[in-house]
Order: structure tokens, then C-alpha cells, then sequence
């Protein structure tokens, strides 16, 4: 009852917020698609942030990473070419299984992730815009960002090449990955003892395949909209930002906690890669001396 709960409170807050971007999104009619668009997505994340504060609870906003591609992307689409539906496809295929993954971890309104609780009391006066700018709207402008070659592919309205599909099939196997590591890390999470550390399957290969999994999706979706002319590899900027996310904040903040929580994940991170699921480590000698420090 108490998930259930949650998910009913999750889901009105949700259609809220969203309602509340897609008046925005019409009021703004004179403006440029994109602008419309990013209006919305920002209203739609002042929303959630709003109930986050009334709930104190900032993981409210965890799905929406997930839920905005799917509610913007058919917004901006005009011509449903065989391309641009493949593209919808790929798109919904990462957006539900990355939800569906969210709904099965969530445990009601009074768990929220530790990394909030860490920023929270590291520093408590700074909180409020830590909560509202690194927490929610950066999340939501970065993952707006990412999207761009995705907004500007299904308003070409191509029809498919192997190109396309080939860039399609790189999307798919990037949901593979994070779909196979996630399920790992449940069973593992289900049968660990003390402070074991998850050094199987992807994960005895590449100490954060659902981050690299999701980094090659974003990529997939730069791939699609490079196939149609390669005078747009300017467009490699978009998905590079979850590149510096990911290795400057997400994973940092994830090795230190490892790091701290568990003896043995020392020795695990000196012969596995951060990131690329290979059978040999490629580490730098510099970041082995990171890792020993």
C-alpha cells in the first residue's frame, strides 16, 4: 500500500507538471519550436521540484529523466517517415524500460536516493538551490540538450537507410546493456552478504555499464541524425554532455562511496574499467594512482 501509494501521488503530480508545460508550451506560440519546447520541459520540472520541497523528498524527480523524452519528442515530430517512427521506437524503448526499472527500485515517499541526503547535509544552507539547480534542472536541461539530434531528426522526415539502421541497432544494444546490467545488480542485491561487491557478469567487465549503456544510447541518437548528412558531426556536442556528466559527477560521487562502504572494492576497481565493458582493464597509470589515493 505504501509504494502503491506513491505511485498514485507520483502519477497526479506528473500530470500536473505536465499540463503545466504544455500550457506553456501553447502560450508561447510565436516562439521557435525548440524554445517552446525547453519552456515546457522547465515549467514542467518547477512543477515537480515544487512538490519535492512540499514532500521533502527530491526523488520525485528521478523519473522524469526518463518520462521527458517521451512526452517531447512526438511533440516536435512532423512527418512520420519509416526513419522518424524507428527513432520513436528506439526512444520509447529506453524511456520504458528505464521507468520501468525506477518503479520496480521504488520504495514510497519516505526512501530518497542517498546521493540527495549526501548533498543535503554536506552542505544544509545551500541546499534549496543545490535541490533545484544540480538536482533537477540541470538533469532536465542536460537530458533536453542530449535530445537535440533527436528533435532535429524526426522533423527531417528521412526515410530509413542502412545508415539509419545501423545507427538504430547501436541504440538497441546501448538498452541491452543497461537492461542485462540492471538486472544483474537486483539479483545481486537480493543475495549479497555484507558488503560484497558486484563483480559479475557486465559488471566483472565494466564497474558502471548501465552508465556506459546509457552514454551509448545518447550517442545512438547523435548516430541517427549523423547518417543523414555528415555535415551535422557539429551535433556530437549534445550527446557529449552526458559524457561529462557521468564521468565528472555520477560515477566520482558512486567510487567514492564504493570506495568508503566497501574493503574490497579497491582491489575490484584496479583490474576493471571504469566505463567500456572490455575483458582487460585499459586503466591509466593516473588513474590508479586516483584510485590509491
Amino acid at each position: 500500500m505504501k509504494r502503491l501509494k506513491g505511485y498514485l501521488a507520483i502519477t497526479g503530480i506528473y500530470l500536473l507538471a505536465f499540463l503545466a508545460g504544455a500550457l506553456t508550451y501553447h502560450t508561447f506560440t510565436g516562439l521557435d519550436l525548440f524554445v517552446r519546447l525547453l519552456f515546457g520541459t522547465v515549467v514542467a520540472t518547477l512543477v515537480i521540484y515544487t512538490f519535492s520541497v512540499l514532500f521533502k523528498n527530491s526523488s520525485i524527480y528521478d523519473p522524469y529523466w526518463s518520462i521527458q523524452p517521451l512526452v517531447i519528442l512526438p511533440v516536435a515530430t512532423q512527418h512520420y517517415s519509416s526513419a522518424t517512427v524507428l527513432m520513436l521506437i528506439i526512444v520509447y524503448l529506453w524511456g520504458i524500460r528505464l521507468t520501468v526499472n525506477w518503479a520496480y527500485t521504488f520504495k514510497g515517499f519516505d526512501h530518497e536516493d542517498w546521493r540527495y541526503k549526501h548533498y543535503r547535509r554536506k552542505h544544509p544552507r545551500l541546499w534549496p538551490l543545490t535541490n533545484l539547480f544540480g538536482i533537477q534542472l540541470m538533469p532536465t536541461l542536460m537530458v533536453y540538450i542530449a535530445m537535440i539530434p533527436a528533435l532535429l531528426f524526426v522533423q527531417a522526415g528521412a526515410s530509413l537507410s542502412i545508415l539509419i539502421v545501423c545507427a538504430a541497432l547501436t541504440g538497441l544494444i546501448a538498452i541491452g546493456v543497461q537492461l542485462v546490467a540492471d538486472i544483474q545488480m537486483h539479483r545481486f542485491r537480493r543475495h549479497k552478504q555484507g558488503n560484497q561487491v558486484m563483480d559479475r557478469g557486465l559488471w566483472s567487465l565494466s564497474r558502471h555499464p548501465n552508465y556506459f549503456g546509457e552514454i551509448l544510447f545518447w550517442f545512438s541518437l547523435f548516430f541517427m541524425y549523423l547518417s543523414l548528412d555528415f555535415r551535422h558531426l557539429w551535433s556530437i556536442l549534445f550527446p557529449s554532455v552526458m559524457v561529462i556528466l557521468f564521468t565528472t559527477v555520477s560515477i566520482p560521487l558512486m567510487e567514492k562511496r564504493q570506495l568508503e562502504n566497501k574493503p574490497d572494492y579497491r582491489s575490484y576497481a584496479e583490474t576493471t574499467n571504469v566505463l567500456l565493458p572490455l575483458p582487460v582493464s585499459f586503466s591509466s597509470a593516473k588513474e590508479k594512482r586516483q584510485i590509491g589515493s
